[in-house]
C-alpha cells in the first residue's frame, strides 16, 4: 500500500467517524456548552452593567467559575471540558477536509483555516475548564493578556508584531460582524433555521465581534504606548464600556447579543453540518 492509498484510506476513514451518530452527539454537547458559557458571559456582564462589578469575570473564566461555584460544579466542569474537547476533533477534520459544500475553493480554504484556530480556541477553553475543575484558576484574562503583551514588547521588534497581532484582532471583530450583519453564519446551519434562531445567531455574532474588536483596540493601544498594562481581555474591554458616557446602556446591549449568542449555539447544536 502506497502512502497516497493510505492517506486517502485514513481520510475515508476519519470521515465515517465524523458522520457517525456519537461524533454527532458529542458535536452538539460541545456547542450547548459553549452556548452555556456565552449566556453565562451575558448574565455577568448584565450584572456590571447594573450592579457594580460582579465577583466573577465577565469572561469565560468567570463563566467557569461560576459552573464550579455549584454544588457539583466539579463534575459539571468535566463534562464542558469533554464536550469540548468534541469540538476540537469537530474542528480538526473541517480543518483537514470540511466545508466541501462550499463552492468557492478561496473561501473554503479560508474556512478551514478558520476552523483550525477554533479547534485552537476550544481546547484552551476545555484545559481551562479541566484546571478550574482541579482548583486552579490561574491569572485573571486580564492579568494574562499583559502579562503576555509585556513579554512581547520586551523582545526585538515586539511593538511591531504586536501592532500586527492588534490589527490582526482588530480584523477578526470586524468579520463577526460582517458575518451577523450578512447572516452568512447559516452557511455552517443544516436546513432552515427558524427567524428567532437567525434573529439571535445575527445579534450574537455582532456583539462577538465587537467584544473581540475591543479587545484588539486595547492591545493597539498598549502596544503603541509601549504600555502593557493597558491591555485587557473580555472583561477589562466591558469595564471599559461601562465607564463611557451611556455605559451601562452599551454594556447591556452588547451582554444581551452575547446571550442571543448562546441561544443561537443552542439551536445550532441540532443543526451543525459536519
Amino acid at each position: 500500500m502506497n502512502a497516497g492509498t493510505a492517506g486517502r484510506e485514513a481520510e475515508g476513514t476519519a470521515k465515517r467517524v465524523s458522520d457517525s451518530a456519537w461524533f454527532g452527539v458529542l458535536v452538539m454537547a460541545g456547542l450547548v456548552a459553549v452556548g452555556i458559557v456565552h449566556c453565562l458571559i451575558g448574565v455577568l456582564a448584565l450584572q456590571m452593567a447594573w450592579t457594580g462589578s460582579p465577583d466573577k469575570q465577565a469572561d469565560q473564566k468567570g463563566a467557569l467559575s461560576a459552573i464550579a461555584s455549584n454544588p457539583v460544579g466539579g463534575v459539571l466542569l468535566w463534562i464542558v471540558a469533554i464536550a469540548l474537547i468534541g469540538l476540537v476533533l469537530w474542528k480538526l477534520t473541517q480543518a483537514w477536509w470540511g466545508y466541501g459544500y462550499v463552492p468557492k475553493k478561496s473561501k473554503r480554504v479560508r474556512k478551514r483555516i478558520g476552523a483550525g484556530g477554533a479547534a485552537v480556541m476550544y481546547l484552551v477553553l476545555a484545559i481551562t475548564a479541566i484546571r478550574f475543575s482541579v482548583g486552579d484558576s490561574g491569572k485573571s484574562s486580564d492579568q494574562q493578556q499583559q502579562t503576555r503583551v509585556g513579554e512581547l514588547l520586551s523582545k526585538p521588534f515586539g511593538q511591531v508584531v504586536a501592532v500586527v497581532v492588534a490589527a490582526a484582532v482588530v480584523g477578526y471583530g470586524i468579520v463577526l460582524i460582517k458575518r451577523g450583519v450578512s447572516a452568512s453564519f447559516l452557511d455552517d446551519y443544516e436546513g432552515h433555521p427558524s427567524d428567532a434562531v437567525k434573529r439571535f445567531g445575527q445579534v450574537g455574532f455582532i456583539a462577538k465581534g465587537i467584544g473581540v474588536g475591543l479587545i484588539g483596540v486595547l492591545l493597539g493601544w498598549a502596544a503603541w504606548s509601549y504600555d502593557p498594562k493597558k491591555a485587557a481581555g473580555l472583561d477589562g474591554s466591558l469595564r471599559l464600556v461601562k465607564e463611557q458616557t451611556a455605559g451601562p446602556i452599551m454594556l447591556t446591549l452588547i451582554a444581551a447579543g452575547l446571550i442571543a449568542y448562546g441561544l443561537y449555539c443552542f439551536g445550532w447544536s441540532r443543526h451543525a453540518r459536519r
